[in-house]
């Protein structure tokens, strides 16, 4: 009986200091925000200061570089970049941003992008621009939009994006690029073509998940 209640014992202090090793908590290693002062990041398409995105999260505009200092933790340590900000697009063009780590490590790697962009970016916020008069409560026959940039400007909505990446503990880089859908300078219509935010937080974490759900992708159902 002492044998049985010792192996007990022993199996549920193997399997409390194991989820104890990657049931840690959540640090978070930096937490800023950027643009909160009525400017604005941008990315005005076909500039030689916004290239076209590019497979693997490169060209675009770099938007935010920030160094964090990664702890040792159990196993190999995961990133979290959190990114959240007001956008504007004039001209019907897509806002697409992407995340890397010191200039090579791609955030989230994998064979594609998302909503029509490379492989390494995210299509965050597009309006699609029907280049047209439309209405405004009771006023109608409008044309500049809602900030002046024509039948394809979306003005003021939310922006998001989230990311994961296995990381070595030690200093990194955290860098986030803006990028639009085009290369064209104008549309139709002869309004530029720009990507804009403003009000962006951005918060960095580091935690060590289990094996098997640690910045893995899931089963598709």
């Amino acid at each position: 009986m002492r044998n049985r209640t010792s192996l007990i014992l022993v199996t549920v202090l193997v399997v409390f200091f194991a989820t104890e090793m990657y049931g840690q908590a959540i640090e978070r290693l930096s937490a800023q925000f950027l643009r909160f002062d009525v400017t604005e990041s941008s990315c005005f398409a076909g500039s030689t200061a916004c290239p076209a995105p590019a497979a693997g999260g490169g060209g675009g505009h770099l938007v935010y570089s920030h160094a964090v200092f990664v702890p040792a933790l159990s196993g190999s340590p995961v990133l979290y970049v959190d990114f959240a900000s007001q956008a504007d697009q004039h001209g019907g063009v897509a806002e697409f941003l992407s995340c890397n780590i010191d200039g090579t490590l791609l955030c989230n790697a994998g064979t594609g992008g998302a909503g029509g962009a490379p492989t390494g970016w995210v299509n965050a916020s597009e309006h699609f621009d029907y280049q047209t008069t439309y209405c405004n409560g009771s006023t109608c026959g409008l044309t500049l939009g809602d900030g002046r940039g024509g039948t394809g400007d979306q003005h003021d909505n939310a922006l998001y994006s989230h990311w994961c990446v296995h990381v070595r503990p030690g200093a990194h880089t955290v860098n986030i690029r803006l990028a639009t859908n085009t290369t064209t300078p104008t549309n139709p219509a002869g309004f530029p073509n720009i990507a804009f935010f403003e009000a962006a937080h951005i918060f960095i974490d580091a935690s060590q998940p289990p094996p098997g759900s640690d910045c893995t992708k899931a089963p598709d159902l």
